[in-house]
């Protein structure tokens, strides 16, 4: 599939590159004027400009995801277009300089800065326009070289920018990554020998409880396995996490724990982080409920409050804050 992928791609950009050399050699194209060299020239503008647009495309579009639309956009064709000025500017300077000897060539270089330096000196006794001064030659090639240089310092400034933020893009994704994990790994082990020893004591009593507990045991711990790999999960798999979660703490917790889940259906298929509300949840019993001998119910809804986010709420009934340790929320440590 990739190399087919890659197969399609290749045929693309060749498409590409024969429009461009049509286009080029029909711009260049005058009358009484041999057509083999204009075809070979609008060749190598073709050929020049692609290459570019591919190396662009290859290293350094695929790092645009991470930047706005509007960003992307703008990114996209300052890129291309500072690519095409930047194949073509060189080709045009060979072809002019192609079209000299090369000792008539070097004696009118000497000759034409030694004059331009002359009269560039004698400017302010003169009074003369610095355009008189400068042939419309020299102004078009001096204009050139100005404007490539100034194209490929944008292009390279670009890239930099880019690179450097998809570097930082690719620095906290990663510490992201390693803060689930840490997460997961501070989970396991005391939440695995809690709800064991908890099935172990209702495995005689209530085989078929017991049973059902461990197959939510085993997809609770699947899916943290999985969903740690997982850059984003739905929301329905983080519903349905927190569900099998708060089924296994009410095997040890009994009726002193109840919860209400209201996810409208055009919430679940919302694209979220994994382990996003299973903490919370976990916060809200770990934190809200001081005193086991008192009931906690959790309530967690979610509605979408505007296009292509949703609101999560998670509440509990718990003991909450106290009214005047405002001033020192929040306490110090680590969460």
């Amino acid at each position: 599939m990739k190399k087919r992928i890659e197969i399609r791609t290749l045929m693309i950009w060749g498409v590409l590159t024969g429009i461009l050399w049509g286009l080029f050699y029909l711009f260049l194209r005058q009358p009484h004027q041999p057509k083999e060299p204009l075809f070979t020239l609008a060749f190598l503008y073709a050929f020049t400009i692609a290459t570019l647009w591919i190396l662009i495309h290859a290293f350094i579009i695929p790092k645009l995801n991470i930047f706005q639309t509007s960003a992307q956009i703008i990114l996209k064709t300052v890129l291309y277009v500072s690519a095409f000025v930047i194949g073509y500017l060189p080709i045009s300077i060979v072809h002019l300089l192609s079209q000299y000897q090369p000792r008539v060539l070097l004696d009118q270089v000497v000759e034409t800065f030694f004059i331009s330096l002359a009269n560039l000196l004698s400017l302010p006794l003169s009074g003369e326009a610095l355009s008189n001064i400068f042939s419309r030659q020299v102004q078009t090639a001096l204009l050139s070289v100005f404007i490539l240089f100034m194209m490929i310092a944008l292009l390279a400034l670009l890239g930099s920018y880019v690179e450097t933020r998809w570097r930082q893009f690719q620095v906290e994704q990663k510490m992201r990554e390693a803060q689930i994990r840490l997460l997961q790994a501070r989970i396991e082990p005391h939440f695995l020998f809690n709800t064991l020893n908890a099935i172990v004591s209702i495995v005689r009593r209530d085989p078929p409880r017991a049973e059902e507990l461990l197959i939510n045991l085993s997809d609770f711990f699947r899916y943290g396995f999985i969903a740690t790999d997982r850059q984003w999960v739905q929301l329905k798999e983080e519903v349905d996490f927190t569900r099998e979660y708060l089924s296994l703490l009410k095997a040890r917790y009994g009726e002193k724990l109840n919860w209400d889940i209201r996810v409208s259906s055009e919430c679940e298929g919302q694209i979220v982080p994994p382990l996003l509300l299973q903490p919370l949840v976990e916060n809200a019993i770990r934190h809200g409920w001081q005193r086991e001998e008192k009931e906690l119910f959790i309530r967690i809804d979610c509605r979408r409050n505007q296009p292509g986010a949703v609101k999560l709420n998670v509440k509990d009934n718990g003991n909450g804050f106290d009214p005047n340790s405002h001033k020192t929320f929040p306490p110090e440590g680590h969460a």
